[in-house]
């Protein structure tokens, strides 16, 4: 797997298509000749053991997990030369990345740049935005209005009209407030007056930001909210990601079963036969009629008693040569076969 390219371009939607049917024909034993039924959706192969997968690498979302990790260095490391060439190139580099619902390009943006400002996105929601929290220390690199910082909206949000008349949209902290040993200090600029309602928020505002955590000594910190310690990682990236796109329900009793099916030390095909089954998804003349293989209705019949249906549950459990085979097998073990059972 080309990881290295994965973790710093955007890797095109033609080139992902291609190395999944690789994937998928491996899966399946097909070949670049030869193209074999895909019984399991590809979204649900790549959901981990734990939660009815395989637990195979999502490529887009591992894509989008490793690009991400360049988001998360953009606002917290601040020391690099690259970092200072970003920020003289782009701007202020939090307010880029954590606000707005759509990206901030301009006609000039490098393509790279573009990528990473769109990665993660959707429609109606930002997976990085929404999971990046702030821990105010001196106020030189978080929003004032943008950035949700004191409680879970921003200030822009809760005020409209006084944001409206801000002279400066994109203000950091330390722009409209200061501390002078046990004094707030504020420093407003504002385009229009503001009217006696607006005068009225901005006591409040005041009032709510003298208990503020603000501490010129220390630098302000961006947590990473999944992570238990707050620190950015590719792995709980892609677990936050594969949880946003998992469409995938089963029955409690049926992922129960997956999750003992793979303590078992048993090949691995075994295992995965087994999964299949759980999921009956296997070839069965009942599943091949109903992907339009076989036509006719009298050969979905049984192959052993052509008493029913061959559909998984009966082909397993429930026809009666198969239940010979069962009681033969539990007999070889000194046990008994349970009564009543269904597949």
């Amino acid at each position: 797997m080309p990881l290295y390219f994965f973790s710093f371009f955007k890797a095109p939607s033609c080139i992902l298509k291609q190395l999944v049917r690789i994937q998928r024909n491996f899966l399946w034993g097909g070949g670049l000749e030869e193209k074999k039924l895909c019984w399991i959706k590809w979204d649900h192969i790549c959901l981990p053991k734990n939660q009815g997968g395989l637990g195979v690498k999502n490529l887009e979302l591992f894509n989008t997990a490793l690009l991400s990790k360049w988001k998360w260095r953009l606002i917290d490391e601040r020391q690099g030369v690259w970092a200072d060439l970003l920020r003289y190139r782009y701007g202020h580099l939090p307010t880029k990345i954590l606000t707005g619902t759509t990206p901030q390009v301009g006609a000039k943006d490098s393509i790279w740049w573009r990528d990473i400002l769109s990665i993660g996105r959707t429609a109606d929601e930002d997976c990085f935005k929404s999971n990046v929290g702030c821990c105010v220390g001196d106020g030189n690199d978080i929003g004032f209005w943008k950035f949700k910082w004191f409680g879970n909206n921003s200030f822009g949000e809760l005020y409209p009209n006084m944001y409206a008349k801000e002279a400066f949209k994109d203000v950091l902290i330390s722009d409209r407030l200061s501390r002078n040993g046990t004094d707030t200090e504020w420093h407003w600029q504002w385009c229009e007056e503001l009217s006696d309602n607006d005068a009225h928020h901005l006591r409040a505002l005041k009032q709510l930001l003298l208990d503020c955590p603000f501490d010129q000594a220390r630098s302000d910190r961006w947590r990473w909210v999944p992570d238990s310690v707050g620190l950015f990682t590719v792995k709980s990236c892609y677990s936050l990601l594969l949880q946003y796109s998992n469409t995938v329900v089963l029955e409690s009793n049926v992922l129960d079963a997956i999750q003992k099916l793979w303590k078992n030390d048993v090949p691995s095909k075994v295992n995965i036969f087994g999964w299949r089954l759980l999921l009956e998804k296997l070839p069965t003349r009942a599943a091949l009629h109903h992907r339009g293989i076989l036509n006719n209705p009298h050969d979905i019949s049984c192959i052993f008693c052509y008493m029913q249906m061959e559909d998984c549950s009966h082909l397993f459990f429930n026809c009666s040569f198969v239940k010979g085979v069962w009681e033969t097998i539990y007999r070889w073990l000194g046990q008994s076969l349970p009564t009543g059972l269904e597949g």
